[in-house]
């Protein structure tokens, strides 16, 4: 049965207490029948009754324990299994078979790890888990003990018993180390708790994280995003979705639980850096700033920001030498400073050699956002910038490496000509097992990439079958020109001109400085050019043989010669990058300068798809 058009999508949820199913609501367009505007309670009501027939039509003949509807990430309605019985239609039978639990180890899958519910509590494979965060496991089969030990922690679990001996204190543990099979399990939490490692079991999810890296645990609201998350916690989406597991279209729930990594910053790179310097610079690993940003290579561009995670501990400081006499501190000077491509506050405060706190007092700052073009006064320090130091010649390029079945360290060193200590310096190991799955760093081992097919393996395959192919290329020019994509289908928007509820996002966003240059992505016709409010400048495109339109919005200005009813060409210049709309015409600078990409189906009646396998599909092929 398909979808009536106010319904965005179904999600089936494995949760402590049974399964439910999740209703993601597209709009509430279908609430205009009722004349007038609602109060939230009748809202909420009519959704319910809407919903609850649309269910027992699908759903005749089943039985579900909970229903959820959602606009956003905000939860408008929860309705109790017992209520949809009666006149519904729904029966005894069960429509949902729980899906397989998952574990993360730092931000990578255990595939050898199966966990387990027991009396309410997760338990875990002692050996894979422990060995992931870093301890060494024995076995002794007299004893019928296991000991697990990272660096001076020692802990000794006995088969059948629920007390652990911790750095000599017997600890009593929720659940006792339980054998399945020949393999022993312990509670999650505890062997988190005692190795000093982070965890959270989310049941939305059905997914438990286990982590070395520090962060927090934090609880999913009604109408967060990742994005709002992201900001308010001085991270990046990309960190909290690779920190947790999570994949790029992985929706939020109110009450689901996330590692959220510690406050990072942004470093945008400069001539002369290498990731070694970086890495020496803030006290963090090689192998940290590369999994924080996805890198799969030691190559850094120019003008590139990164994200410079947390250090675990200060930077060492030298010995202090005895004071020695110097001439008096010349009067605090000042400089005028016009912000180019690439800057950010803490790359200008580093280069004068002041602070981000006294740039932002001189200037009346309110936030740390800055436009290419924008003229800075720059306090105290030095009125000339610093030299940037020559880095030392970089070591080999070590590449990203998923561990397969079968694979040893021995055996990946003498395949790609280098040391098991080598592999194991640049992963971040120090123990000598692998778990298929895991991701390695091999000096000298450049990946396959992946194929633009493998983008294409999720969407809709009408779509794929007339977008997917070289009639069509990417809206940029080039691959250096925006931040990495990242799929913002479905994120929460706070700004609504119609109903001033939030509303759910339909499509990506493309983060890129004022004025880049945009391209039509194919060949078709104009069919709305002008102000949007929601969109600003803004421009749609209907593509020739096809069923599907393309938008531009919140464009700074267009290419000369562009109008309603025009043809465009593929590849032809139609606009610029900007920061218009969420208001009256001329509305600029609510938000940071981006590209809205939105991808409709004409032929089903202009509904919204998501155009992030496609934009992908085509930067591969840039």
């Amino acid at each position: 049965m398909p979808h009536p058009p106010y319904i965005l999508r179904e999600k089936w949820v494995q949760t402590q207490n049974g399964g439910e199913l999740h209703v993601f609501l597209r709009h509430l367009d279908f609430l205009a029948e009722t004349g007038g505007p609602l109060g939230e309670e009748e809202r909420n009501e009519r959704v319910e009754i809407t919903v609850r027939r649309y269910l027992a039509d699908k759903y005749a003949g089943s039985s579900i324990k909970t229903v959820k509807v959602f606009l956003g990430s905000m939860l408008l309605v929860t309705m109790a299994g017992g209520e949809l019985g009666g006149k519904t239609g729904l029966g005894s039978q069960t429509a949902y078979a729980a899906s397989t639990m998952q574990l993360y180890l730092n931000g990578v899958q255990c595939v050898a790890c199966t966990p387990q519910m027991q009396n309410g509590h997760l338990i875990v494979p002692v050996r894979p888990v422990a060995e992931g965060l870093g301890g060494t496991v024995s076995f002794d089969s007299a004893t019928r003990q296991v000991t697990v030990t990272r660096g001076a922690l020692k802990m000794v679990f006995t088969i059948g018993s629920n007390q652990a001996v911790v750095g000599g204190r017997t600890i009593t543990m929720e659940e006792p180390l339980t054998l399945i099979g020949s393999t022993s399990y312990v509670s999650a939490e505890f062997l988190a708790r005692q190795m000093g490692a982070n965890y959270v079991y989310d049941t939305y999810r059905s997914a438990a994280v286990l982590s070395m890296q520090p962060s927090e645990v934090y609880t999913v609201q009604s109408g967060d995003s990742l994005w709002k998350i992201a900001t308010n916690r001085g991270t990046t989406v990309d960190a909290i979705q690779r920190l947790n597991g999570m994949t790029a279209t992985a929706g939020l729930y109110p009450g689901e639980k996330l590692l959220i990594p510690a406050k990072a910053m942004l470093y945008t790179v400069q001539p002369g850096d290498s990731l070694w310097l970086i890495a020496a610079r803030f006290n963090v690993t090689i192998s940290a700033i590369k999994t924080a940003n996805g890198l799969t290579t030691d190559t850094l561009t120019v003008g590139k920001q990164l994200t410079i995670p947390a250090s675990a501990a200060p930077a060492p400081t030298a010995p202090t030498p005895a004071p020695t006499p110097t001439a008096p501190a010349p009067a605090p000077t000042t400089v005028t400073y016009t912000v180019v491509a690439g800057d950010s506050l803490s790359v200008i405060a580093a280069r004068y050699g002041t602070t981000v706190t006294a740039i932002r007092t001189a200037n009346n700052l309110t936030s740390d956002m800055i436009y290419v073009g924008q003229k800075l006064t720059i306090p105290s320090g030095t009125a000339t910038p610093t030299p940037t130091p020559t880095a030392p010649a970089p070591a080999p390029a070590a590449g990203e490496y998923i561990v397969q079945p079968g694979d040893t360290l021995s055996g990946l060193a003498a395949r790609y000509n280098t040391t098991v200590d080598a592999i194991k310096q640049a992963s971040g190991m120090t123990g000598d097992s692998l778990i298929a799955g895991q991701r390695l760093m091999i000096p000298g081992y450049v990946p396959p990439p992946p194929p633009a097919e493998s983008y294409l393996s999720g969407a809709d395959p009408t779509a794929v079958a007339q977008l997917g192919n070289a009639n069509f290329i990417f809206p940029f020019q080039s691959r250096t020109g925006y931040d990495p994509l990242r799929d913002t289908w479905g994120d929460t928007r706070t700004y609504n001109p119609t109903t001033g509820e939030y509303r759910q996002h339909e499509g990506t966003d493309i983060m890129a400085p004022s004025g880049t240059p945009l391209v039509s992505v194919g060949s078709g016709v104009i069919t709305n050019y002008g102000w949007s409010e929601l969109g600003g400048w803004r421009v749609t495109i209907r593509l020739d043989n096809t069923d599907y339109s393309v938008y531009y919005a919140h464009m700074s200005r267009y290419a000369p010669g562009l109008g309603k009813g025009v043809r465009v060409s593929k590849g032809q210049l139609i606009g610029y990058v900007g920061a218009t709309g969420y208001g009256p015409e001329g509305t600029t600078g609510k938000f940071a300068p981006h590209l809205h990409f939105g991808l409709y189906d004409n032929a089903a009646g202009f509904a919204a798809i998501n155009p992030y396998p496609f934009l992908k599909y085509w930067e591969t092929r840039l």
